[in-house]
């Protein structure tokens, strides 16, 4: 059943729906995700009874002029760009779902745009490990390298010590061998006179 209403009323709650339905386009227009953002910029009015909804035992209040709504100057921007402007019918459950939905394509942003910081520093620290292990084998092979050296100077000389100690052992056996043949010549000359 309808409710009657006066003539300022009507006024009031009409304004009233276009300052909703201008508010609601204001946020799908500019992506408001707090809707407190705009509280300042709206001026809502309360109903003023007319005559028909006053009691019958009571005289009629003397009719005033209602006050108006009073937009502030972005609001009146968004509403003269608006195609349907201030004559457009509310549609706030609408509107609402789709804010809901910004909200929610927001904060999935939100989350996929961390999720792919957070796979990038994952590939970044992978990346570190890889360098770090890299310098390890590298130092590593540098180590073996050096013992390898170390290794084979040791060995040649070794083996120079050994050669010197040949070549000595060498000179003994010739000087002997020629001490002997001397030895020997001596003992047949003798023999012989």
């Amino acid at each position: 059943m309808k409710r009657s209403k006066g003539t300022a009323a009507l006024g009031v709650d009409a304004r009233n729906d276009a300052a909703l339905n201008s508010a609601y386009n204001l946020i799908e227009e500019y992506e408001i995700i707090d809707t407190e953002q705009i509280s300042s910029s709206l001026t809502f009015h309360a109903s003023t009874p007319g005559p028909s909804s006053a009691p019958a035992s009571t005289p009629s209040p003397i009719s005033t002029p209602s006050p108006i709504f009073t937009p502030s100057p972005i609001f009146t921007s968004v509403c003269a760009t608006s195609p349907e402007g201030l004559l457009s019918p509310p549609t706030r459950k609408g509107n609402g779902t789709q804010m809901q939905r910004k909200n929610a394509n927001y904060l999935q942003h939100v989350q996929d745009r961390q999720q792919k910081e957070r796979e990038i520093e994952v590939r970044r620290l992978d990346i570190e490990e890889k360098k770090l292990e890299m310098e390890k084998e590298k130092i590593e092979l540098e180590k073996k390298k050096f013992d390898f050296e170390c290794e084979m100077r040791r060995m040649e000389q070794e083996m120079n010590v050994k050669e010197r100690e040949a070549r000595l052992e060498q000179d003994k056996i010739q000087m002997r061998l020629m001490a002997a043949f001397a030895e020997h010549i001596t003992k047949f000359t003798t023999s012989s006179e």
